[in-house]
């Protein structure tokens, strides 16, 4: 019982993509999943390596900590259920954190173009300008894409990890 998992955000989910005319956005559209499985990146890779069992685990709008957390959260619940397991990540935007917030008492899940309300764009826009850092981001998404790919292999876990949707180029990431 092989298992082939997506993590990643919208652009690995592949949401949006329909097949009926109702566009993404639209009050009609509904989330069609076996298309968006069978017409997404994630859907082809997985039919080409040979897995039928295939778990799309991305979010739209998620950051990459909340996907790899998800990650491993789901393989130590429950990799032993399976046989041959590949893990495919799809990096999104550095652009898109978490970060606590005191007003909320709660992790808040952040990124530059979110809507929200005023109150909270005028946070998000004092953070963004005041402490957000391109150097530490890509610190942080270079441990991260590090520490994964320890996981993976600790588990013999074959994987994969690809930019979707980065504003960066690799060269940049701090890992040596």
């Amino acid at each position: 019982n092989d298992l082939f998992i997506a993590i990643g955000c919208s652009w690995t989910r592949a949401w949006g993509s329909n097949d009926t005319e109702e566009s993404f956005g639209s009050p009609n559209y509904r989330e069609n999943k076996d298309f968006m499985l069978m017409q997404s990146y994630v859907g082809r890779l997985a039919n080409h390596l040979g897995y039928c069992n295939i778990i799309n685990m991305a979010i739209p709008g998620s950051n990459n900590v909340t996907q790899t957390l998800n990650l491993f959260d789901f393989l130590e619940n429950n990799r032993h259920k399976f046989g041959q397991i590949f893990v495919l990540w799809g990096i999104t935007s550095l652009y898109r954190w978490e970060l606590w917030c005191a007003r909320k008492n709660s992790i808040w899940a952040y990124g530059v173009w979110q809507n929200g309300e005023s109150d909270e764009k005028q946070e998000w826009k004092y953070y963004f300008q005041n402490h957000w850092d391109q150097t530490y981001e890509l610190e942080k998404l270079s441990f991260l894409m590090l520490t994964l790919h320890a996981y993976l292999d600790k588990l013999k876990i074959k994987h994969l990890i690809y930019p979707v949707f980065l504003s960066f180029y690799l060269h940049n990431l701090k890992i040596s």
